[in-house]
């Protein structure tokens, strides 16, 4: 059995969580149950363990409890607070009623080299089980948090068409520069992730959408 057995890709919104969306909780409704869906799958995979990889301040496990106190909800945790990234891995997680192993930040400064080395720390003996949680390009309207950049519809579609092929290489080629000038939350985490994957893997993209000028998709890698 590959040590990488199931694979989830989430988007990073906080819109994903109903009680922060509020009154536009309806316009992400189907993204937010196909992320669901991936994540009900991802747990029962089998795997040894279930591990969240998203981006944070800095790069390594983290232990810590969700925070959404930076969008109206709540109050600071009074010990480690997790990233808004993995605070959305765990909400998902708990919709279905479970709990990660391990949570892994990633830096978005983290260079190509960096993220490959990284996810191929965390693979050993143990099958896992991983929820990515991020973006594409923030650049694809003129009302995206990043404007309109001409350069984020052939980034995004390189970054879907690698997930819809399970192509981790392809990932791993993402440039680190370019992705930071279209605001691309999800590359390291995804890169991190591609140098996990050592053996071909089935893979779908279950949904994609930009209704506000950030690419988000759902897709779900697993062994073939």
């Amino acid at each position: 059995m590959p040590v990488l057995i199931s694979v989830a890709f989430v988007p990073a919104t906080p819109l994903l969580v109903p009680h922060i969306a509020q009154g536009a909780a309806h316009e992400l409704a189907q993204l937010r149950q196909a992320s669901l869906d991936v994540v009900t799958q991802l747990i029962q995979s089998g795997a040894d363990q279930l591990v969240i990889v998203g981006t944070a301040p800095t790069t390594g496990l983290v232990i810590g409890e969700p925070d959404w106190s930076g969008f109206g909800l709540g109050s600071a945790p009074t010990g480690q607070a997790l990233s808004p990234s993995l605070s959305i891995g765990h909400w998902l997680l708990d919709q279905v009623g479970v709990q990660a192993d391990l949570y892994v930040g990633v830096s978005p400064q983290s260079s190509n080299a960096e993220c490959a080395a990284l996810g191929q720390s965390l693979v050993g003996e143990q099958s896992l089980a991983v929820l990515v949680v991020g973006d594409g390009s923030a650049c694809r309207s003129d009302k995206a948090p990043g404007s309109l950049d001409p350069r984020a519809q052939e980034f995004d579609a390189e970054v879907v068409e690698a997930l819809r092929l399970g192509d981790s290489a392809r990932l791993s080629r993402l440039d680190s520069d370019v992705a930071t000038e279209l605001q691309v939350d999800g590359r390291a985490p995804w890169q991190v992730v591609a140098a996990m994957a050592d053996a071909p893997m089935a893979s779908q993209v279950v949904a994609s959408d930009d209704p506000y000028g950030v690419l988000y998709v759902v897709a779900q890698w697993s062994a073939a």
